[in-house]
């Protein structure tokens, strides 16, 4: 297993949310790998919007031993929401199977 960084930017918050999960299938679909580990190192509301920075670790895709029973189209605002409470951030969203 191997860390990267990864980085995303959004005018909001749910924007942010957006181009940080379409970096991870970015990186699925042209990479071929996936990740299972992810530490968000900071959000920062900045003039232009939100800014992320992470590190995710992760491995080359192998199917016997991830599986895939259906493929992921594409990300998709319907029904996204972020939750905050009490310093932690619950995140719902549909993707396009």
């Amino acid at each position: 297993m191997k860390n990267e960084e990864v980085k995303a930017d959004g005018h909001d918050k749910l924007e942010l949310l957006y181009n940080w999960l379409e970096a991870l299938l970015l990186k699925f679909e042209l990479e071929n790998k996936v990740f299972g580990k992810f530490d968000v190192h900071s959000i920062l509301k900045e003039e232009s919007g939100f800014h992320l920075e992470a590190s995710i670790l992760g491995e080359p895709y192998d199917q016997a031993r991830h599986g895939r029973k259906v493929g992921v189209k594409g990300i998709t605002y319907h029904q996204m929401s972020i939750e905050n409470d009490q310093g932690h951030a619950e995140v719902r969203f549909l993707l396009d199977l």
